[in-house]
């Protein structure tokens, strides 16, 4: 028993300084302005009011990259169908 107790201790700065890994998380922007009275409705319904955005921090001892998440492609079955005229 003294003997894994040791050998835990000893591994144990070694453990603690290889840290590393991906942490995945939602970014969100809250918009908060007045726009003046001589905006039409219409263009006041196009402004958003916040913005939610999916980032990815990556991550070892030596350095970190923060940059936005890949996006998931849809597949055939996930999108709307398309119709073009011409």
């Amino acid at each position: 028993m003294k003997r894994l107790l040791t050998f835990s201790l000893l591994l144990f700065p070694v453990a603690s300084t290889a840290q590393q890994g991906t942490i995945t998380y939602n970014r969100a922007t809250q918009y908060d302005f007045v726009l003046p009275d001589r905006v039409p409705q219409e263009i006041r319904d196009m402004v958003p009011e916040s913005n939610v955005s999916s980032m990815v921090l990556i991550f070892n001892e030596h350095e970190s990259l923060m940059r936005m998440a890949p996006q998931v492609a849809a597949t055939r079955n996930d999108r709307a169908p398309c119709r073009t005229r011409m």
